[in-house]
Protein backbone atom coordinates (compact mmCIF):
# COMPACT_ATOMS: atom_id res chain seq x y z
CA UNK A 1 0.00 0.00 0.00
CA UNK A 2 1.49 3.21 -1.08
CA UNK A 3 1.81 6.17 1.12
CA UNK A 4 -0.75 9.31 1.02
CA UNK A 5 0.70 11.64 -1.96
CA UNK A 6 -0.22 15.47 -1.96
CA UNK A 7 -1.53 16.33 -5.47
CA UNK A 8 -1.92 19.94 -4.96
CA UNK A 9 -1.71 22.38 -1.95
CA UNK A 10 -5.84 22.45 -1.22
CA UNK A 11 -6.68 18.96 -1.62
CA UNK A 12 -3.64 18.22 0.45
CA UNK A 13 -2.35 14.21 0.78
CA UNK A 14 -4.72 11.68 -1.23
CA UNK A 15 -3.89 7.89 -0.80
CA UNK A 16 -3.97 5.10 -3.06
CA UNK A 17 -6.53 3.54 -0.89
CA UNK A 18 -8.92 6.44 -0.75
CA UNK A 19 -9.06 6.56 -4.88
CA UNK A 20 -10.02 2.90 -4.38
CA UNK A 21 -12.59 3.94 -2.02
CA UNK A 22 -13.61 6.89 -4.34
CA UNK A 23 -13.63 4.39 -7.32
CA UNK A 24 -15.71 1.48 -5.37
CA UNK A 25 -18.39 3.22 -4.55
CA UNK A 26 -18.98 5.05 -7.76
CA UNK A 27 -18.32 1.94 -9.82
CA UNK A 28 -15.45 3.13 -11.59
CA UNK A 29 -13.61 -0.30 -11.40
CA UNK A 30 -10.24 -0.63 -10.02
CA UNK A 31 -7.58 2.50 -9.35
CA UNK A 32 -4.71 2.38 -11.67
CA UNK A 33 -3.23 5.61 -10.31
CA UNK A 34 -3.39 9.50 -10.08
CA UNK A 35 -1.37 12.76 -11.31
CA UNK A 36 -1.46 16.06 -10.73
CA UNK A 37 -3.28 18.45 -13.19
CA UNK A 38 -0.74 21.52 -13.72
CA UNK A 39 -3.09 23.92 -15.29
CA UNK A 40 -6.11 25.77 -13.26
CA UNK A 41 -6.40 28.37 -10.74
CA UNK A 42 -7.62 26.70 -7.82
CA UNK A 43 -5.95 23.11 -7.39
CA UNK A 44 -9.42 21.50 -6.98
CA UNK A 45 -8.06 19.10 -9.62
CA UNK A 46 -6.43 15.26 -10.10
CA UNK A 47 -6.41 13.34 -12.95
CA UNK A 48 -7.48 9.56 -11.66
CA UNK A 49 -7.13 6.60 -13.86
CA UNK A 50 -9.34 3.14 -13.34
CA UNK A 51 -9.27 0.56 -15.44
CA UNK A 52 -13.01 2.01 -16.58
CA UNK A 53 -11.12 4.69 -17.85
CA UNK A 54 -10.05 7.96 -17.26
CA UNK A 55 -11.18 10.86 -14.67
CA UNK A 56 -11.20 14.12 -12.95
CA UNK A 57 -11.32 13.96 -9.67
CA UNK A 58 -12.63 17.68 -8.22
CA UNK A 59 -12.69 18.25 -4.78
CA UNK A 60 -11.83 20.60 -1.40
CA UNK A 61 -15.50 23.19 -2.34
CA UNK A 62 -15.36 26.79 -2.21
CA UNK A 63 -16.82 26.66 0.86
CA UNK A 64 -19.62 29.77 1.63
CA UNK A 65 -21.21 31.64 4.16
CA UNK A 66 -24.97 32.10 4.09
CA UNK A 67 -26.15 35.37 4.95
CA UNK A 68 -25.86 35.73 9.08
CA UNK A 69 -23.28 33.28 9.54
CA UNK A 70 -19.87 33.60 10.83
CA UNK A 71 -18.19 30.52 9.78
CA UNK A 72 -17.61 28.91 6.43
CA UNK A 73 -19.30 25.54 5.75
CA UNK A 74 -16.38 22.73 4.90
CA UNK A 75 -18.61 20.37 3.64
CA UNK A 76 -20.72 22.73 1.69
CA UNK A 77 -22.77 21.32 -1.88
CA UNK A 78 -23.34 24.25 -3.31
CA UNK A 79 -20.41 24.69 -5.55
CA UNK A 80 -20.74 21.14 -7.16
CA UNK A 81 -23.78 20.78 -6.87
CA UNK A 82 -24.59 24.05 -9.06
CA UNK A 83 -21.46 22.97 -11.48
CA UNK A 84 -22.98 19.13 -11.45
CA UNK A 85 -26.21 20.96 -12.94
CA UNK A 86 -25.34 23.53 -15.47
CA UNK A 87 -22.48 21.02 -17.09
CA UNK A 88 -26.08 18.47 -17.22
CA UNK A 89 -28.38 21.18 -18.74
CA UNK A 90 -25.07 21.80 -21.44
CA UNK A 91 -24.89 18.36 -21.91
CA UNK A 92 -28.93 17.47 -22.96
CA UNK A 93 -29.06 21.03 -24.32
CA UNK A 94 -26.02 22.35 -26.55
CA UNK A 95 -23.58 20.04 -28.85
CA UNK A 96 -20.68 21.54 -26.62
CA UNK A 97 -18.24 19.23 -25.13
CA UNK A 98 -18.91 18.43 -21.43
CA UNK A 99 -17.88 15.85 -18.86
CA UNK A 100 -20.52 13.82 -18.46
CA UNK A 101 -21.81 12.13 -16.79
CA UNK A 102 -20.86 14.03 -13.31
CA UNK A 103 -20.82 11.78 -10.32
CA UNK A 104 -21.10 13.95 -7.06
CA UNK A 105 -20.67 12.02 -3.81
CA UNK A 106 -21.73 14.80 -1.39
CA UNK A 107 -20.34 12.65 1.18
CA UNK A 108 -17.11 13.83 3.39
CA UNK A 109 -16.57 10.52 4.77
CA UNK A 110 -13.57 9.08 2.12
CA UNK A 111 -11.71 12.00 1.29
CA UNK A 112 -13.17 14.81 4.22
CA UNK A 113 -15.14 17.10 1.59
CA UNK A 114 -17.90 16.38 -0.96
CA UNK A 115 -16.28 15.86 -4.11
CA UNK A 116 -17.32 15.35 -8.42
CA UNK A 117 -15.87 12.92 -10.82
CA UNK A 118 -16.40 13.48 -13.91
CA UNK A 119 -15.00 12.04 -17.45
CA UNK A 120 -11.37 13.36 -18.60
CA UNK A 121 -12.02 14.93 -22.06
CA UNK A 122 -9.40 14.91 -24.25
CA UNK A 123 -7.35 17.88 -25.98
CA UNK A 124 -4.72 20.64 -25.47
CA UNK A 125 -4.83 23.96 -23.97
CA UNK A 126 -5.36 26.85 -26.51
CA UNK A 127 -2.51 28.57 -24.72
CA UNK A 128 -0.26 25.79 -25.63
CA UNK A 129 -1.25 25.88 -29.37
CA UNK A 130 -2.49 29.06 -30.01
CA UNK A 131 0.89 30.50 -31.24
CA UNK A 132 1.29 27.91 -33.81
CA UNK A 133 -2.21 28.16 -35.42
CA UNK A 134 -1.86 30.33 -39.03
CA UNK A 135 -4.20 33.23 -39.31
CA UNK A 136 -6.89 31.57 -40.69
CA UNK A 137 -6.90 28.45 -38.04
CA UNK A 138 -7.09 31.17 -35.19
CA UNK A 139 -10.31 32.80 -37.44
CA UNK A 140 -11.85 29.18 -38.00
CA UNK A 141 -11.02 28.68 -34.10
CA UNK A 142 -12.68 32.12 -32.86
CA UNK A 143 -15.73 31.31 -35.19
CA UNK A 144 -16.10 28.05 -33.19
CA UNK A 145 -15.81 29.69 -30.21
CA UNK A 146 -18.62 32.40 -30.43
CA UNK A 147 -20.91 29.51 -31.54
CA UNK A 148 -20.45 27.76 -28.90
CA UNK A 149 -20.80 30.89 -26.62
CA UNK A 150 -24.33 31.79 -28.42
CA UNK A 151 -25.05 28.06 -27.84
CA UNK A 152 -24.63 27.93 -24.15
CA UNK A 153 -26.08 31.49 -24.03
CA UNK A 154 -29.69 30.16 -25.17
CA UNK A 155 -29.40 26.84 -23.40
CA UNK A 156 -32.32 26.71 -20.95
CA UNK A 157 -30.49 26.94 -17.48
CA UNK A 158 -33.37 27.75 -15.22
CA UNK A 159 -33.51 29.47 -12.02
CA UNK A 160 -30.68 29.07 -9.32
CA UNK A 161 -32.66 28.50 -6.79
CA UNK A 162 -33.24 25.11 -8.39
CA UNK A 163 -29.65 24.25 -7.66
CA UNK A 164 -29.81 25.01 -3.83
CA UNK A 165 -32.13 27.23 -1.93
CA UNK A 166 -29.76 29.41 -0.73
CA UNK A 167 -28.45 29.93 -3.67
CA UNK A 168 -30.16 33.29 -4.81
CA UNK A 169 -30.04 34.47 -1.52
CA UNK A 170 -26.11 34.10 -1.84
CA UNK A 171 -25.50 35.63 -5.37
CA UNK A 172 -27.96 38.77 -4.48
CA UNK A 173 -25.44 39.44 -1.05
CA UNK A 174 -22.33 38.91 -3.43
CA UNK A 175 -24.09 41.35 -6.07
CA UNK A 176 -24.48 44.27 -3.43
CA UNK A 177 -21.27 43.68 -2.00
CA UNK A 178 -19.96 44.34 -5.36
CA UNK A 179 -22.43 47.35 -5.87
CA UNK A 180 -20.79 48.80 -3.08
CA UNK A 181 -17.57 48.77 -3.43
CA UNK A 182 -18.00 49.76 -7.53
CA UNK A 183 -19.93 52.83 -6.38
CA UNK A 184 -17.25 53.76 -3.42
CA UNK A 185 -14.70 53.33 -6.44
CA UNK A 186 -16.75 55.30 -9.05
CA UNK A 187 -16.38 52.64 -11.00
CA UNK A 188 -19.47 51.63 -13.67
CA UNK A 189 -21.26 48.31 -12.75
CA UNK A 190 -23.50 47.67 -15.39
CA UNK A 191 -23.67 44.18 -15.00
CA UNK A 192 -24.98 44.11 -11.33
CA UNK A 193 -27.83 45.47 -12.47
CA UNK A 194 -28.94 41.56 -13.30
CA UNK A 195 -29.82 41.55 -9.43
CA UNK A 196 -33.61 41.54 -8.67
CA UNK A 197 -32.66 41.52 -4.80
Amino acid sequence: MSEAKVYSERLGAISDAQFQAVADRLALGHFVEAAPVTSGLFGQNVFMTTTTGEYVLRGAPHWVKRLGEKTYRPNDRVQFTAEKYFAQQLHEHTKTPVPWPMLHDQTSDILGWPYLVMTRLAGTLGSEVWPQLAEDQKERLLRQIGETIAAVQRAPLGPLAQIQPHWDEFMCAQMRGCKARHSRLGLSAWWVQLCHC
